[in-house]
């Protein structure tokens, strides 16, 4: 995302402001860091049926294919601690109901199963 350069570490939503690279086609601006959603108020999606969630499958995966559609698979933490589908998991969690069209070589669109769904917050 392309900010103008003065406005670097100005804008809230931002943290802490730190800006990074160029941005193609606007030399005036600057990349803004992620900011860091540790603050209480970030938003919760709750797994129920009607809700589709994107991932990825794991490292060590191959691409997805439309063959995956309609397996199950389950969620395992990375050693860096993101969460990633993982289709060999021994608990079943979720449904893979699509592909990821931005992120073709690991990205899946999932709902989560009847069993694991929240139903109430």
């Amino acid at each position: 995302m392309g900010l103008p350069a003065n406005t670097a570490g100005v804008m809230p939503p931002f943290g802490s402001g730190q800006t990074f690279g160029t941005v193609p086609n606007q030399p005036l601006a600057v990349n803004m860091s992620r900011p860091l959603f540790n603050d209480g108020r970030t938003g919760v999606v709750l797994s129920i049926p009607d809700t589709i969630f994107y991932g990825q499958l794991g490292p060590t995966a191959a691409a997805p294919t439309n063959a995956l559609i309609g397996q199950q698979g389950g969620l395992v933490r990375d050693t860096d601690m993101h969460w990633y589908v993982n289709m060999a998991a021994t608990t079943k969690l979720l449904e893979i109901v699509g592909l990821d069209q931005w992120d073709t070589q690991r990205g899946v669109m999932f709902t989560f199963l009847p069993a694991a769904v929240q139903l109430w917050a």
